[in-house]
């Protein structure tokens, strides 16, 4: 297996920032397949392409605190994905277009600072550690989310990184379904029926 087939496979979940599962369908972006988190592969990207494209696009001559007027609150947006009000995938790509524009536009405002290069740069790091603020949170209502599936977070089990490097092999009671995009109805021995989640395809 070499090192790009083991990264799409074995290794995905370090793309995917999320399980592989149907309950995550909405967050991921699947690619030949590829499965990548949905808003790191739409917003990092287009935030280059605004930095690099402010060479030839009138906003390059904008000063610092106009792109900071604009970019700033562009990127607060996400806060309505991190608390959980973007169900639909379609408002999630757009709230991640957003997203990465209003990251594009601070990260400019912050180079153009009338203060030293080593000063700019702490304040770059600064920004880059309050943004991974909604990072912990996404991860936080990722575990909230997984707890409450019929797997209990059992992530060394579950259909979420089945065939993965977190998946160890041991048995759940419950079965792993086979993959699909929808989950299942599972009857138990009791007689009760649950929501099984499937592996993605």
């Amino acid at each position: 297996m070499n090192w790009l087939k083991k990264l799409k496979k074995f290794d995905a979940p370090f793309l995917a920032h999320h399980p592989l599962c149907s309950s995550f369908k909405q967050d991921l972006l699947q690619i030949r397949g590829w499965k990548l988190c949905l808003g790191c592969a739409i917003s990092y990207p287009l935030a280059i392409v605004v930095m690099i494209a402010s060479i030839w696009y009138p906003y390059g001559d904008w000063e610092w605190y106009k792109l900071a007027i604009w970019g700033i609150p562009l990127g607060l947006v996400q806060l309505t994905s991190t608390i959980g009000l973007t169900k639909w995938k379609s408002l999630k790509i757009f709230v991640k277009i957003i997203l990465g524009i209003g990251i594009g536009f601070t990260v400019l405002a912050v180079l153009k600072l009338p203060f030293p290069l080593p000063i700019r740069m702490l304040v770059l790091i600064f920004c880059t550690q309050l943004a991974s603020i909604p990072a912990a949170l996404r991860t936080k209502n990722i575990k909230k989310k997984c707890e409450k599936c019929p797997y209990e977070a059992r992530w060394d089990c579950c259909p979420g990184y089945i065939n993965t490097r977190q998946n160890t092999g041991i048995l759940h009671d419950l079965p792993i379904m086979p993959a699909g995009r929808k989950s299942v109805k599972f009857e138990l021995s009791n007689g009760e029926s649950v929501e099984l989640p499937v592996p993605l395809e």
